[in-house]
């Protein structure tokens, strides 16, 4: 059975994906019984094993070789936040916060400062190197809300003395321990490195549950006119990434995806900034359709893609 997933492109990762998203649309309460079940099966394991990657990641980058993962990675990460922060911030200024064609500017901000990092680590995993891989902590800040909470924040406060920088750190903390480990002695590379793929299923399930394939239906129309402009304005990071970086623009691929955990953004924001609060339904069902159909159908694309260049498959 293992062998036919893994002749599914980022089979590992959606084959888990997809079926939970199925059985949480069906019975969503399915594994909130405690315990065990409940902390490993429901969703609820989705930071834990988000920070055991990141850590895991991190044994992966050797400290001698950081110039050449910042010289790529390190571009398009500014790149991927500066302009998507540009974007949310000229679109709020022209059509404020209630949008146009139906997409509230906190729907805008949500999706298009958002990256599914699982999607990055698939890629580097599947036909990258260990460096391109220990690069998944970096990303990991724009699976987080960190980008609209700090758009927010120059909106309303006046400036960014009430940024909150604590997400980025929290990040940054398991990412660094991880670097630091693995350069003091291999063999914990060697200890932690297999640990990737074997969590790559449970972040997928993880991630599924949450995700009400019905709900992202209903988002109709502004869902689909949203997940065509993501795909449009972010399709910039493959010009990036082949015409100026000179790689194969895979990486710029696997950044054209929104994270689930981004369906939680518009409401950590109005949280902080209650003027926005009647934007949050529209907006978390937007988000979780472009979030389904970029983490569902950019793997594919992106294997396809690999396949035409004669890309090898590491073996995940």
């Amino acid at each position: 059975m293992l062998a036919k997933i893994r002749r599914i492109p980022a089979g590992t990762f959606l084959v888990p994906l997809i079926l939970s998203m199925i059985t949480y649309t069906i019975w969503p309460n399915l594994f909130m019984i405690g315990g065990l079940t409940q902390a490993l099966f429901s969703g609820q394991s989705v930071g834990f094993i988000a920070a055991i990657l990141t850590f895991f990641s991190g044994t992966l980058i050797d400290v001698k070789q950081l110039g050449d993962l910042i010289k790529r990675q390190g571009i398009l990460f500014l790149y991927k936040a500066v302009f998507s922060m540009l974007l949310a911030w000229g679109y709020i200024l022209l059509f404020g916060q209630d949008g146009i064609l139906g997409v509230s500017g906190l729907a805008f901000a949500s999706t298009i400062t958002s990256v599914n990092t699982a999607i990055y680590l698939l890629t580097a995993k599947s036909y990258g190197t260990k460096l391109d891989t220990g690069a998944y902590g970096l990303f990991g800040v724009l699976s987080l809300p960190v980008l609209p909470i700090i758009l927010y924040s120059l909106l309303y406060s006046g400036g960014g003395s009430a940024i909150d920088l604590t997400p980025v750190f929290s990040i940054l903390i398991p990412l660094i321990l991880g670097v630091i480990l693995g350069n003091l002695d291999e063999d914990f590379t060697e200890l932690f490195a297999p640990g990737v793929s074997a969590i790559l299923p449970f972040l997928g399930w993880n991630v599924g549950q949450g995700v009400n394939l019905i709900e992202a239906i209903r988002s109709g129309l502004p869902g689909v006119l949203l997940t065509v402009f993501f795909i449009l304005t972010m399709s910039t990071l493959i010009i990036l990434d082949k015409n100026i970086l000179k790689n194969d623009g895979l990486y710029g691929m696997a950044l054209m995806t929104v994270a689930g955990l981004s369906t939680s953004s518009p409401a950590i924001v109005a949280a902080t900034f209650p003027q926005v609060e009647q934007y949050v339904s529209g907006a978390t069902t937007q988000v979780l359709l472009v979030s389904v159909l970029t983490s569902v159908g950019m793997p594919i694309i992106i294997a396809r893609v690999a396949r035409r260049m004669n890309k090898k498959t590491n073996r995940l």
